[in-house]
């Protein structure tokens, strides 16, 4: 069996690394694996079709065509919003016949709608739901929104009142696409919406989480090295450590302001380090003495905070898994999450967290306490998202799609 993965933009991205490291565990198992994307990492990856120059320029082309379409919706809101009209494929020297089953993972901007329609003619197609637009007229995440389970249609990310507008016509091109293809969906919640939506209703959906990396989120109990990290990162305090963060904490979908809220509830109580882009905005005109941002983290940084920190904080407002919650509860280090979604449903699978309402003051003694250890913790977290564990259950839906 020839499994191919395709993913769009750089491999270092987060919906790319979820598909390496399927491929990963595939390839663990056995299985004749290979990922077409950008490697943009420093290291060598098995079975890798690399994109070339060519499909890069092709790419960047596709984002700005997008770009230059959503500019007749002049009142358009400032999130991204993806119309599925590219004109480049970026996989065209693959010679798709050769693979029994084509996995697509995040793909915008490297093919179109009527490409993902075409390579059902090739093989059997297989897509892992990693956000909500495969269902949706264009937006990643609908907040608010319940236009999707009425096709669409006066888009307020488009701020339009045309009932016929880009993100209707996308979504009827989408019903008639998307027809026999096998969903995969990271979390019960993401499931749960494709299933609301209007256009995949009768759609093969099953959930199987994003996989953790065990070998490399993993407890650190040397206590010299901890201190020596605290040292690293400039962390002087003998409070408990709040660690909070994202690619960029300034995107609108990762809530920052429910994290700057609780930092505001807890900035006596709590020292609090921020990673990723934009922390310094986070915190404007806050009292920093009991805050420290460390800017955009590699994955061998994120284990030492994730070790050195007491807790964890994720206030994404709409969140198709949580890939930073699952890598913190591995490291031994339990969540603050808020209600709702696939990161309240990983905290409850897990017994590793505890839920915020997004307004009130914790009590650190009481609704902070867990009555497990970081080792069960961590134990509990490789059972359910295991690299082999995730991988073992993609090989069982694609043995079973081509069985039938």
């Amino acid at each position: 069996m020839k499994i191919l993965h395709l993913t769009s933009g750089k491999l270092s991205g987060g919906a790319a690394k979820g598909a390496l490291r399927l491929h990963d565990g595939l390839l663990q198992l056995g299985v004749e694996s290979y990922l077409c994307g950008n490697n943009t990492l420093n290291e060598s990856i098995e079975n890798l079709i690399g994109w070339g120059l060519i499909d890069r320029v092709k790419y960047a082309i596709n984002r700005k065509k997008n770009s230059f379409d959503l500019r007749v919706y002049k009142s358009r809101q400032n999130e991204i919003f993806s119309i599925g009209e590219d004109l480049f494929n970026c996989f065209s020297r693959i010679d798709f016949e050769q693979f029994d089953i084509i996995h697509l993972h995040w793909v915008n901007y490297s093919m179109n709608i009527k490409f993902i329609e075409h390579l059902k003619k090739h093989a059997h197609v297989v897509w892992t739901l990693r956000d909500m637009w495969p269902f949706t007229g264009g937006c990643h995440y609908t907040l608010q929104c319940s236009g999707y389970k009425d096709m669409c249609g006066r888009c307020p990310k488009l701020g339009s009142d045309d009932s016929n507008d880009k993100s209707r016509s996308q979504l009827i091109k989408k019903r008639l696409a998307f027809e026999n293809i096998h969903f995969v969906a990271i979390s019960n919640w993401l499931n749960a919406e494709a299933r609301s939506g209007s256009i995949l209703q009768k759609a093969k959906i099953d959930t199987i989480y994003n996989s953790v990396d065990n070998t490399k989120f993993d407890i650190i109990d040397d206590k010299a090295l901890l201190q020596n990290i605290r040292k690293k990162f400039q962390i002087d305090t003998n409070r408990k450590i709040v660690l909070t963060g994202a690619q960029d904490v300034m995107d609108t979908y990762k809530g920052p302001t429910f994290v700057r809220k609780f930092i505001e509830l807890h900035l006596n109580e709590f020292f609090f380090v921020i990673f990723g882009a934009n922390a310094d905005k986070l915190v404007n005109e806050l009292d920093t003495k009991n805050i420290e941002c460390v800017g955009v983290q590699n994955e061998a940084s994120l284990v030492q905070l994730y070790n050195v920190a007491d807790y964890f904080l994720m206030c994404s407002v709409q969140e198709g898994f949580g890939k930073t919650i699952v890598e913190s509860l591995s490291c031994g280090t339990p969540v603050i999450t808020l209600s709702g979604g696939a990161p309240e449903e990983i905290v409850n699978e897990t017994a590793g967290g505890v839920v915020w309402d997004g307004a009130s003051k914790f009590n650190a003694s009481t609704d902070l306490k867990l009555n497990q250890s970081p080792a069960k913790l961590r134990k509990t977290v490789e059972a359910k998202f295991g690299l082999k564990n995730i991988a073992s259950q993609y090989m069982s839906k694609y043995c079973n799609i081509i069985a039938h």
